[in-house]
């Protein structure tokens, strides 16, 4: 694994850490674990829009390589990742 890919686990992994820190005593369990099956779920398209790894699409499984007419959907993508994991910590709190 490259030093990138380290370094993008880790982000998320502080990202949704940072998010739950400060209600994991005020929340059950179950919560915690939806929100984290949310989160690691959306993640994916933030981790291959940065690693520049081919994405696949929601429901169909299509492929989307990393090619420049696949810029903007990719681009879409990568910001419903950010907004999904984003709420997925909010949501806990």
């Amino acid at each position: 694994m490259l030093l990138k890919e380290k370094l993008v686990i880790l982000l998320g992994v502080i990202w949704f850490s940072l998010g739950v820190i400060f209600v994991i005593g005020f929340e059950p369990i179950e919560k915690l674990l939806i929100c984290l099956g949310f989160f690691i779920y959306f993640y994916r398209y933030i981790y291959a829009f940065i690693l520049n790894k081919s994405i696949y699409a929601p429901h169909t499984g299509q492929e989307i390589p990393p090619v420049p007419e696949n810029k903007i959907l990719r681009l879409v993508l990568f910001f419903l990742g950010i907004f999904s994991c984003t709420g997925s910590t909010f949501f806990v709190g």
